[in-house]
């Protein structure tokens, strides 16, 4: 059988065929990198949390700060920005957990069992009632919670409940009681520490669980990339020796064809003579 792949036209044939095998064996590294990928947009989902929570940590705090300086303004100031931040929270929370109707797509913490303990703590502390003080809950003082879990303030009925009764409307959110200080401003800010914390907090423990597996996975692509390597350098040496042996063949099949036609040019000649005519024509 005549041997036809020769020289640079089987190169890149063998070339494109490693080439294929190469990628097959690739395929695990393509996913773990995706899975990677995929990791990193939920850790970064967690950085937008952490934002804002601690804008409404920051937003308590100043409110704090305003019923200790017991000036109306400042304290009506400080209750529309608490407002603005618990509402900016619960907006980026809602995103991050949400499913387009439209385009089918989610958020990057839907079903995410963190967010939704800290959404269900946030809305369980702006919804609650304490009885025995003046004013037992946020509805009290015109700040009511809407659709989606946002808050919305009616500046007439908040007014009108710090010009009556300015220390009432403190003690909802930060008041002595049993030896320590308790309320929504109080009860909110200790839950948002105990979720920011840098070490056990738990928006630090979950991304430290999800950089661990972050690590996991490189080291994983590391030994991957390296197990292809192998096998490229295995199968280009292999393929390497079967190009030489073809070659050798067909150097075979020159000479052989070579060899041929040299013994039919000498059974022509024998048969013929020497003129071109056969040795029984001559008798």
């Amino acid at each position: 059988m005549p041997v036809h792949a020769t020289g640079t036209a089987l190169d890149a044939g063998l070339s494109g065929l490693i080439d294929r095998l190469v990628a097959f064996e690739q395929v695990p590294i393509t996913h773990a990198k995706q899975r990677q990928e995929a990791i990193q947009v939920k850790i970064d989902a967690y950085a937008s949390l952490r934002g804002t929570l601690s804008n409404l940590d920051a937003a308590l705090t100043a409110l704090t700060s305003a019923f200790t300086g017991g000036d109306p303004t400042e304290i009506q100031d400080a209750l529309d920005g608490f407002v603005s931040a618990y509402n900016a929270n619960i907006a980026n929370m809602n995103a991050l957990q949400r499913r387009s109707e439209q385009t089918g797509k989610t958020g990057p913490l839907i079903g995410d069992a963190v967010l939704r303990r800290i959404y269900e703590m946030l809305q369980s502390i702006v919804r609650g009632f304490t009885p025995g003080i003046t004013f037992g809950s946020l509805s009290a003082i015109g700040i009511t919670t809407g659709t989606g879990g946002a808050l919305s303030a009616d500046s007439t009925k908040l007014e009108g409940a710090l010009a009556a009764n300015l220390s009432g409307v403190r003690d909802l959110f930060d008041r002595l009681s049993g030896g320590g200080r308790t309320g929504i401003a109080t009860q909110m800010l200790s839950a948002i520490d105990s979720i920011l914390d840098v070490v056990n907090g738990t928006l630090s423990l979950r991304e430290s669980g999800y950089q661990a597996s972050i690590r996991s996975i490189d080291q994983r692509v590391v030994r991957e990339e390296g197990r292809v390597t192998r096998f490229r350098q295995r199968v280009t040496t292999r393929f390497e020796a079967l190009q030489t042996l073809l070659g050798r063949l067909q150097t075979t099949q020159q000479l052989v064809s070579s060899s041929i036609f040299q013994l039919n040019n000498l059974s022509t000649f024998l048969s013929h003579g020497p003129s071109g005519q056969s040795s029984n024509a001559a008798g």
